[in-house]
Protein backbone atom coordinates (compact mmCIF):
# COMPACT_ATOMS: atom_id res chain seq x y z
CA UNK A 1 0.00 0.00 0.00
CA UNK A 2 1.60 3.28 -1.12
CA UNK A 3 0.07 6.36 0.34
CA UNK A 4 -0.96 9.24 -2.18
CA UNK A 5 -2.19 12.79 -1.68
CA UNK A 6 -5.68 13.78 -2.19
CA UNK A 7 -7.15 15.87 -5.15
CA UNK A 8 -9.12 17.70 -3.05
CA UNK A 9 -7.95 18.26 0.93
CA UNK A 10 -4.40 17.20 0.26
CA UNK A 11 -4.42 14.67 2.66
CA UNK A 12 -2.44 11.68 2.85
CA UNK A 13 -4.82 8.27 1.81
CA UNK A 14 -4.18 5.23 0.84
CA UNK A 15 -3.55 4.52 -3.28
CA UNK A 16 -6.39 1.93 -3.14
CA UNK A 17 -8.91 3.79 -1.26
CA UNK A 18 -11.98 4.54 -3.56
CA UNK A 19 -12.77 7.56 -1.60
CA UNK A 20 -10.56 10.04 0.63
CA UNK A 21 -11.11 9.35 4.81
CA UNK A 22 -10.72 12.65 5.42
CA UNK A 23 -12.65 14.38 3.35
CA UNK A 24 -15.31 12.01 1.35
CA UNK A 25 -14.34 12.74 -2.27
CA UNK A 26 -14.25 9.99 -4.41
CA UNK A 27 -10.60 8.97 -6.41
CA UNK A 28 -10.51 6.23 -9.20
CA UNK A 29 -8.47 3.49 -8.76
CA UNK A 30 -5.70 2.69 -11.97
CA UNK A 31 -8.13 0.14 -13.30
CA UNK A 32 -11.26 1.95 -13.04
CA UNK A 33 -9.60 5.10 -14.71
CA UNK A 34 -8.15 2.72 -17.56
CA UNK A 35 -11.58 1.24 -18.07
CA UNK A 36 -12.91 4.70 -18.46
CA UNK A 37 -10.54 5.71 -20.91
CA UNK A 38 -10.76 2.35 -23.09
CA UNK A 39 -14.57 2.93 -23.40
CA UNK A 40 -14.30 6.59 -24.18
CA UNK A 41 -12.00 5.60 -27.41
CA UNK A 42 -14.54 3.01 -28.44
CA UNK A 43 -16.87 5.48 -28.04
CA UNK A 44 -15.34 7.88 -30.08
CA UNK A 45 -14.44 5.53 -32.68
CA UNK A 46 -18.21 3.87 -33.27
CA UNK A 47 -19.13 7.79 -33.49
CA UNK A 48 -16.69 8.95 -36.41
CA UNK A 49 -17.26 5.43 -38.47
CA UNK A 50 -21.14 6.47 -38.41
CA UNK A 51 -20.78 10.33 -39.21
CA UNK A 52 -18.24 9.30 -42.06
CA UNK A 53 -21.27 6.15 -43.40
CA UNK A 54 -23.53 9.28 -42.96
CA UNK A 55 -21.80 11.43 -45.33
CA UNK A 56 -20.31 8.79 -47.48
CA UNK A 57 -23.89 7.43 -47.98
CA UNK A 58 -24.93 11.10 -49.07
Amino acid sequence: MALIKCSECGKEMSDKATTCPHCGARHETGNAKAIRIILGIIILIISLYFLLSGINGM
